[in-house]
């Protein structure tokens, strides 16, 4: 269990954020224990949230419309808007719980239902309390009490926790694909996403990998946290910060040695960014499968 900062753009902290990481979905339990107005909130990926208890205020394009309990909201990526949390207290919170969920597998489950239906799911008959090109909100009780039981199974201390947690995802999938949602998660899912920031940080890597880069280098540069920043770099390429920074080393050593016959592997090596030729010798076996000397030699 991962606990970290929300990866939403949002205003001052109002409402606790209790984060769960896994690998194909993050799991986010909001608690506001004051009333508060005007908060900002934009999501960068597709996103799902119900309401717990207590109430909010959503301001949206335009349109306000109440969030209570039982109530299932869908918003597209990085549509802005605005919350107010009227009588929230110490003693009567208002909870929230978020899931997002990582693009692949949302277009992986909904096109398993496709075929499995032939052509779209079939629609249930949903009270659909507000409906938008961007955004849904609407209440369905399965949806509610799975997100019960989901807010329960992330906080349990089950050493099975992430696969039980995969299970309970495709089920919400499979439970969201039902309603009008699906087209809405679909539109989500295949909206190309690399935020400026986020791509600061990748173009300040091309430019620097031959000096030591730290994490927390780029979590300033992108304006993030470690967790957010990290799930961004497998969202985008399938590898952590780290993994991308040491394949840029590699990708460039492969170069040098096909065009620089005459360069020691040592040389290579500092070009690189490497502070000594046998862990070079080492990084570069790991992710090619043979030593450099050997990928020189190779034709």
């Amino acid at each position: 269990m991962v606990r970290m900062v929300p990866h939403q753009r949002r205003s001052p902290l109002v409402e606790i954020p209790t984060v769960f990481t896994f690998d194909n979905c993050e799991l986010t339990l909001y608690e506001t224990l004051e009333e508060a107005e005007n908060i900002g909130f934009q999501f960068d990926y597709p996103t799902v949230a119900i309401m717990l208890s207590g109430r909010k205020v959503m301001h949206i394009e335009g349109r306000s419309f109440e969030f209570l309990p039982g109530a299932v909201f869908i918003v597209s990526p990085d549509v802005p808007m605005t919350i107010d949390l009227p009588g929230a207290s110490m003693s009567q919170p208002t909870r929230c719980l978020t899931l997002t969920i990582n693009r692949n597998v949302i277009l992986k489950q909904i096109d398993v239902l496709l075929k499995n239906n032939g052509s779209k799911p079939i629609g249930k008959q949903i009270d659909y309390l507000q409906e938008h090109k961007h955004f849904l909100l609407f209440g369905e009780n399965g949806l509610y009490s799975l997100a019960q039981r989901i807010a329960g199974l992330a906080q349990e201390k089950n050493p099975d926790y992430e696969s039980i947690m995969q299970i309970a995802t495709s089920e919400l999938i499979i439970r969201l694909s039902q309603t009008n949602s699906c087209e809405l998660l679909l539109k989500s899912a295949k909206v190309p996403k690399v935020s400026d920031s986020f791509s600061k940080a990748v173009n300040y890597i091309h430019a620097n990998y031959t000096v030591p880069i730290s994490i927390d280098k780029l979590c300033s540069i992108a304006c993030m946290s470690k967790a957010v920043l990290f799930r961004k770099f497998k969202t985008a390429f399938g590898l952590t910060p780290v993994e991308f920074i040491l394949k840029k080393k590699i990708d460039v050593a492969k170069e040098l040695l096909d065009a620089e016959e005459f360069y020691s592997i040592k040389h290579i090596s500092m070009n690189c960014g490497f502070n000594s030729e046998s862990y070079f010798n080492q990084i570069f076996k790991r992710h090619v499968g043979t030593t450099p000397l050997a990928y020189r030699n190779r034709i």
